[in-house]
């Protein structure tokens, strides 16, 4: 029974990096966005560790010595004996305010424990949990890395199966819980990282809005319960527009922490791959004339993507999709019909499952057009076009490929367009918009008849 070991590991760790960020000022007012950030960022490093360690077919006691080693220094080197814990975690945070905090998470926590079942779906059971049995495995973790498991995309990347493997060698045996586990936690930290983010701007009714939204979006949930890994994506893309937004206007020296979680998005999933180059490319065009800025950016990015080069170097089989392509790849671009099905597609389960983001974006039309102009949507209407024409080019049947992954694909980016639209309208300047202004001073015919 190692999980108390671990469990102090990731303590004496996440302390570690609570000194950092302190020191250098990087969260700035958003306290619970840091402790969130720091969480996964440790667990990622975690995670990375142990999947080298597989690597090296080393033992799991032998890891965990390894981690402890890393842990002893850390403790002394940031003098953790003396480390006292920063009490504003929820420090922007009025105690009124905590009561729409505490029922959005009841009632999300509620409906996720109604939702999920032992093993998740498909995906969770056909590929997470059987690659982390895998890597469980210390001399044959690779066995599943061949085309004859074509169907488990053994070409995935490794994060979310290290963080299950990780666990059940802690716990000492192999159970359905550890998937939902993970699930939970990153579902649970996406409205929280977002409220305290918009918060500690002092945009409370969005805030509360992106709060309230997510709570009620039964299908986010359920999808979030059975899926997995794409809640976690998902995760890691609002965080990384959070930090963008936080560079903006706290400490560049965020800028290695969005570095890592933008690149470690393509540790998650392949899509997550995409959306690094998509984000990497804005970000640097953006940042042409400042070098600095880059630099810190690619620092913070060096080891994930080391991790995701290594694996789909000398490990991982390839792609699918890719593989698949044929000589009539031009011929598909070509046919109107395939971009008909597919528009249709993403139209429908938009109005169906996230129709809410529709109604933001007349709200932002009307108050805050230039978001349309963003960095923020310029990247996340990239990835939308790279998902869109994946299907285009696919291999597979069309319709099957959209009945099997669109719906997850949306569930990655929607919590990232809501947070970017709500941070837009809550950044309005009320006293220089003229809508606004136009309708406060509209006179009361009322009042002139009388």
């Amino acid at each position: 029974m190692f999980l108390p070991i671990l469990l102090l590991n990731l303590f004496i760790w996440q302390l570690s990096a609570n000194r950092i960020a302190d020191n250098n000022n990087v969260f700035h007012q958003a306290r619970l966005l840091q402790q969130i950030v720091l969480f996964f960022i440790c667990f990622s490093l975690v995670s990375m560790l142990y999947v080298l360690s597989v690597y090296c077919y080393m033992d799991f006691p032998v890891f965990l010595l390894l981690l402890s080693i890393i842990s002893c220094f850390l403790f002394y080197f940031f003098k953790l004996k003396s480390f006292k814990f920063n009490r504003t975690v929820f420090k922007n945070i009025s105690y009124p305010a905590l009561l729409p905090v505490l029922a959005a998470l009841l009632i999300l926590s509620s409906l996720f424990v109604d939702f999920a079942y032992k093993w998740g779906g498909w995906d969770a059971m056909a590929i997470w949990s059987l690659h982390a049995k895998y890597l469980t495995l210390k001399n044959y973790w690779d066995s599943y890395l061949t085309n004859d498991l074509a169907w488990s995309h053994p070409d995935y990347p490794l994060m979310l199966s290290s963080y299950i493997a990780i666990l059940w060698q802690s716990a000492g045996s192999i159970g359905g819980v550890a998937p939902s586990v993970v699930a939970y936690m990153a579902l649970v930290s996406v409205p929280l990282a977002a409220y305290s983010s918009l918060s500690s701007r002092n945009f409370k009714v969005s805030a509360i809005a992106f709060l309230l939204i997510v709570a009620f979006n039964v299908k986010f949930i359920e999808i979030s319960s059975w899926l997995n890994a794409d809640i976690l994506l998902s995760l890691f893309f609002l965080v990384s527009f959070i930090l963008f937004n936080h560079f903006k206007n706290d400490n560049k020296n965020i800028l290695v922490v969005l570095g890592f979680f933008a690149a470690s998005s393509g540790w998650i999933k392949n899509e997550g791959i995409l959306f690094f180059v998509l984000f990497s490319t804005c970000f640097i065009l953006l940042n042409i004339k400042n070098r600095k800025n880059i630099l810190k950016y690619l620092l913070g990015s060096i080891v994930p993507v080391l991790m995701i080069l290594g694996f789909k170097y000398f490990y991982a089989t390839g792609n699918d999709i890719m593989t698949g392509q044929q000589n009539d790849t031009f011929e598909k671009l070509l046919e109107f019909k395939r971009y008909e099905i597919t528009y249709r597609y993403f139209l429908n389960e938009i109005l169906a499952n996230y129709h809410i983001i529709l109604v933001i974006i007349v709200f932002v039309i009307i108050f805050n057009r230039p978001y349309f102009k963003s960095f923020a949507f310029k990247v996340l209407i990239s990835v939308l076009i790279g998902y869109f024409f994946i299907y285009i080019i696919t291999p597979l049947e069309i319709k099957f490929h959209l009945e099997t992954s669109c719906r997850r694909l949306l569930h990655q980016l929607y919590p990232s367009f809501l947070y970017t639209m709500l941070w837009a309208l809550g950044n309005i300047d009320f006293s220089k918009n003229e809508k606004l202004l136009l309708l406060q001073k509209e006179p009361d015919p009322l009042k002139q008849t009388l």
